[in-house]
């Protein structure tokens, strides 16, 4: 039986995520808790051990701004399978958590949300 610290939440929304030497790709969000997500990253391997960024559009009423937090690859798997281990200010996580979550009021409004190109 798995015994863990904080209840994972079951997410369908998607993060840009920026690994040095190979620039950013979007990644399905899978689950979350307060110490890490489980995403999956199609094509893109993220081998156990390497840092990444991670970055979604954090939406404030009419205004957006960028949201941008560290994570650690703790676990990875052959079908595209990653665990992040979030590194940095406990307000970022809270802040992506609620981020992510605004993701899937509007995606069932049938409203993208995506993280601007270059950003």
């Amino acid at each position: 039986m798995e015994h863990r610290w904080n209840p994972r939440k079951e997410m369908d929304s998607r993060v840009t995520v920026y690994r040095h030497g190979l620039g950013d790709f979007m990644a399905a969000v899978k689950n979350i808790s307060a110490e890490g997500m489980l995403v999956d990253t199609g094509q893109y391997a993220l081998p156990k051990g390497v840092m990444v960024e991670l970055a979604a559009a954090a939406l404030d009423g009419l205004q957006s701004s960028l949201l941008r937090l560290r994570a650690l690859t703790v676990h990875a798997d052959d079908d595209g399978a990653a665990g992040l281990m979030f590194i940095g200010d406990k307000r970022n996580i809270a802040a992506l958590f609620k981020n992510l979550e605004n993701q899937l009021v509007a995606q069932s409004a049938h409203t993208e949300i995506r993280v601007p190109a270059g950003a």
